[in-house]
């Protein structure tokens, strides 16, 4: 649970936009291949991993965004400061 929280506050605190998601990408691999997990890139960024199970069975796909938004975030959440917020300004 600690790796996937540290994992999504990363993403979040470095994010890309569509088209520039250089970092993301390599951060993905980075963590795909510490877990021996092949993959392929798609495209400039794009990547897919491949997890193949002991027996044989169905197949399941996931599919995720890693883009960011050009948004300006707001440090807070309702009542509380937000624990990560992002480091590029207006992504």
């Amino acid at each position: 649970m600690d790796y996937v929280v540290e994992l999504k506050r990363h993403f979040h605190k470095y994010p890309e936009l569509s088209g520039e998601e250089v970092n993301t990408s390599n951060k993905i691999k980075t963590e795909l291949e510490k877990m021996n997990i092949s993959y392929e890139t798609v495209g400039e960024f794009g990547v897919i991993g491949t997890l193949i199970g002991k027996n044989p069975g169905k197949t399941v796909v996931l599919r995720a965004d890693m883009d960011a938004l050009p948004i300006i975030e707001n440090k807070r959440n309702l009542n509380t400061e937000k624990t990560v917020i992002s480091s590029i300004p207006g992504v």
